[in-house]
């Protein structure tokens, strides 16, 4: 665990530990990132597509969501999904 101050860049860290294991280890690896909110999830998610990952590896999850909803986000195949608890 580590303790990282707003604007620290815990993101871009996050984004590149998952980079390096999906480059370098194990390119089937499937990673769950739970935010503590919605609207986090929405920024995350855009924080990844920044930082070069495609649509097609990403899916958001909350609690909201029809299943409908799920599958148009890809969410059975996505190699990382954003969530909030």
């Amino acid at each position: 665990m580590i303790e990282i101050p707003t604007a620290g860049g815990k993101s871009f860290i996050l984004a590149n530990f998952i980079w390096n294991v999906l480059k370098n280890v194990d390119r089937n690896f499937k990673s769950l990132i739970l935010v503590p909110n919605v609207q986090l999830v929405q920024q995350f998610w855009k924080d990844l597509i920044d930082y070069g990952f495609d649509k097609r590896d990403l899916a958001k999850f909350t609690g909201g969501m029809s299943k409908q909803e799920m599958l148009k986000n890809n969410i059975t195949e996505a190699k990382i999904t954003i969530a909030n608890r």
